[in-house]
């Protein structure tokens, strides 16, 4: 059995905003979070009436969004950062007012950002001012240097770095937060 939250429209969800109501199925075993976020849901003995005045009486499961973008949103889900950065273009666009789960990815002014902790977006929240939220993807084999502001996006061994005296290194340790003129123990100097 899966847990899965409905809003008050019966489209599923996989975090709680505090709004919604847990309901456990099995529909849902084994799918990616991105499948599940893609459907409507109505429970045995409740019915949701569309815009339109129909009617549909539970256990009713249908796309709550357009089906091609149910099945990019499973097939991006399975592709690593590096993979993604390539089709920036196929992930949905950064919104106010959304919940987004840790590891949900975004495209915010071109670029491709992953979620670092469940919440639900603001308009001052936006991926590349909200770090604490937010991380940029890179496909860079060379990813030009910037200041972390705390361990989840501090430089991890094996980054390649190009530093902004023109010269490439390699981080040596995990979680390091200071460039190699200040901490020159943490990097390998390449050329």
């Amino acid at each position: 059995m899966k847990t899965i939250y409905l809003d008050s429209e019966f489209v599923c969800h996989v975090t709680d905003d505090g709004t919604m109501r847990s309901v456990e199925t099995d529909f849902f075993d084994g799918q990616p979070d991105e499948f599940i976020k893609g459907y409507r849901y109505v429970p045995q003995g409740e019915t949701w009436v569309r815009s339109d005045g129909v009617e549909f009486h539970g256990v009713m499961v249908a796309p709550a969004i357009d089906y091609m973008q149910i099945m990019t949103n499973v097939a991006t889900s399975y592709l690593t950062d590096d993979q993604a950065e390539s089709v920036t273009i196929l992930f949905e666009e950064w919104k106010v007012g959304v919940d987004y789960a840790v590891g949900d990815r975004r495209q915010y002014d071109g670029v491709l950002y992953k979620c670092l902790q469940a919440h639900k977006s603001q308009a001052d929240w936006t991926p590349d001012v909200a770090v604490s939220l937010w991380v940029r993807t890179s496909a860079e084999e060379w990813i030009p240097w910037y200041q972390p502001t705390g361990a989840h996006d501090a430089w991890m061994e094996g980054m390649k770095m190009a530093y902004t005296d023109g010269h490439h290194y390699i981080c040596l340790v995990d979680g390091t937060v200071y460039p190699p003129d200040v901490v020159p123990t943490s990097w390998e100097f390449v050329e």
